[in-house]
């Protein structure tokens, strides 16, 4: 799976094997980075990765927006 959001990009494969394999035939193609395991995406939180698990949660951005919202009050 890939998912792409104008230049922010999330690769989830069971095998790391074709994960390492798809990054490498992008970056022949396109200038890359790799920060490796991802925290974060689109302000929303990444957590429990397994091979079938993938809890993403906006529980921070929530807060922020909230927080910015109760300041111009």
């Amino acid at each position: 799976m890939l998912l792409l959001y104008i230049d922010d990009m999330l690769v989830d494969e069971f095998s790391m094997k074709e994960i390492v394999n798809l990054k490498a035939r992008l970056a022949e193609e396109f200038s890359m980075k790799d920060f490796g395991p991802a925290k974060k995406i689109l302000e929303m939180k990444i957590s429990g990765t397994t091979k079938r698990l993938l809890k993403v949660s906006q529980a921070e951005y929530v807060k922020k927006v909230l927080k910015r919202s109760h300041d111009r009050c």
